[in-house]
């Protein structure tokens, strides 16, 4: 990230000094220091230009206020405002270009859909544990994802997605708010989501669509506050039903169970069943077979699997080997992988249903189809297997793509760095819905239309919580910085 020199969320471009001043915003009228420990902002008053929702106290779950919105807190001493906690707060360098994103003003929608257009259908799809590099389009050897790569092939598929987290719910706070967790309020797994911050689904809601959610992801249940906004969340239908049952008739844990054709048969009943005709729809649904224990079902157990392979390690008991995997040969590990892609085949085959249960009922090209992961998987390529607990390449690059022949004009690859953070003011931007200020992610749709400029050195922000500890990045096209929170670069 450069020292001296950055741009804005509207192109203007901010210089920092060495002393940590920030100079170059265009309305130099009226400007007053704003500080934190070595550092400067300039606005016009306190808190002047950030969105109301950042001079508020983000409330974790227990009701206990823990750090102010954007890690910032008045400073009494000297009428301005001052970082947030050390540990807990937004890093330095991070709040720099927060603050001056804020001040710059909020992101402007370019829309591309006419706006007296019929508002489009929205489905999400959402992949656990789903790096990018084990899908076909994206230039994997093997053949996990067919229906995904026809999906590429008719829309735009970003080559350097970045998920905001390497586990589910923080990275799935930062797409539904387009936030990082200073603002949403989930950093750990106890955290719920903030109820002071705009989600996508709320104001979806709010300007007429149906809203609803298939959920196999326990992390995800509506007490953490990932309901919010949905008219429909079926957050209990795979969890409780029969479909996380084991032999044994006792409840399973999500890790042990094959849900992909629960999450597709639940979607498609409530399309057929509970969709209202009179509204545009908002479809989100997450599948979760990806994730550890890798437990593909027939024939996808086999598909991807040696068969002179006579190993002990059938994909099971992956806990234990995140922390106690020294034994294991290489034949296992590849044979663990081979079954992860066995879970990614059988996933991308209940996709195929549901895309094509929607064309067949002439919804297809009528409905802006999103799909991604919400983090990657570790296979030892740093010692570890696992996710969550670190912030490297292959747990935070997903897969991304948008299809809709009214958004994206002619098939593209995009080079460029994004993030899953830049899903709801891209949403809003083709729907003509106003971006809220709290977004810190872009609308995708200018470097859809071939406009990079924005893009070209853009840093992303990502975080995780890791062994009691808070570890946070920041990286740019080639580089990545990773520190623990707290420490000085």
């Amino acid at each position: 990230m450069a020292e001296d020199m950055a741009l804005g969320a509207d192109g203007w471009p901010f210089f920092i000094g060495k002393d940590g001043s920030v100079e170059g915003w265009k309305n130099t009228d009226h400007r007053r220091k704003l500080r934190t420990p070595g550092l400067q902002f300039l606005s016009r008053g306190p808190l002047a230009g950030l969105p109301r929702t950042a001079q508020r106290p983000s409330l974790h779950c227990r009701k206990q206020t823990i750090f102010w919105r954007v890690g910032l807190r008045p400073d009494r001493s000297s009428g301005g405002v001052t970082g947030g906690s050390r540990d807990r707060g937004v890093p330095e360098r991070f709040l720099r270009l927060v603050a001056s994103i804020a001040l710059l003003g909020a992101v402007t929608a370019q829309g591309v859909l006419a706006a007296d257009a019929k508002r489009p259908n929205i489905l999400l799809i959402v992949v656990e544990t789903f790096r990018s590099d084990h899908a076909g389009c994206y230039g994997y050897g093997r053949d996990t994802t067919p229906h995904i790569d026809r999906l590429a092939q008719e829309g735009a598929m970003f080559d350097q997605a970045i998920a905001p987290s390497s586990w589910t719910m923080p990275s799935l706070a930062g797409l539904f708010t387009s936030a990082p967790g200073a603002v949403h309020g989930v950093r750990e797994a106890t955290n719920c989501l903030s109820r002071q911050v705009t989600t996508l689904t709320g104001e979806l809601r709010a300007n007429g669509y149906q809203t609803a959610g298939i959920m196999s992801n326990p992390m995800l249940h509506r007490d953490f506050g990932f309901g919010v906004g949905f008219d429909y969340y079926d957050d209990y239908t795979v969890r409780f039903g029969a479909d996380l049952l084991d032999s044994g008739k006792r409840p399973a844990t999500a890790n042990d169970a094959v849900t992909g054709d629960a999450v597709t048969r639940l979607a498609l009943g409530w399309l057929k069943e509970k969709r209202d005709k009179g509204k545009p729809f908002f479809l989100y649904a997450f599948y979760f077979d990806p994730h550890y224990d890798y437990i593909p079902p027939p024939p996808y157990d086999r598909m991807f699997t040696d068969p002179d392979y006579h190993g002990a390690q059938r994909g099971r008991g992956i806990e234990v080997l995140r922390t106690n995997s020294a034994a294991l040969t290489e034949e296992d590990r590849k044979n663990i992988v081979a079954l992860y892609d066995g879970e990614i085949r059988s996933t991308d085959e209940q996709i195929g249903k549901l895309l094509e249960a929607l064309k067949a009922d002439g919804l297809l090209d009528e409905t802006i189809v999103v799909v991604t992961g919400d983090h990657g998987e570790e296979f030892w390529e740093r010692g570890s297997i696992g996710h969550g607990r670190t912030l490297y390449e292959e747990v935070i690059r997903v897969p991304l793509i948008i299809r809709h022949p009214g958004l994206v004009k002619k098939p593209a690859v995009i080079r460029e760095q994004v993030s899953l953070i830049d899903v709801m003011p891209t949403l809003f931007d083709a729907l003509h819905v106003p971006i809220p200020a709290q977004c810190t992610g872009k609308s995708l749709l200018p470097l859809i239309a071939g406009d990079s400029r924005e893009f070209k050195e853009r840093p992303l922000f990502i975080e995780t919580e890791a062994w009691n500890e808070h570890l946070e990045a920041v990286r740019i096209p080639g580089k990545k910085v990773v520190k623990k929170a707290g420490e000085r670069q």
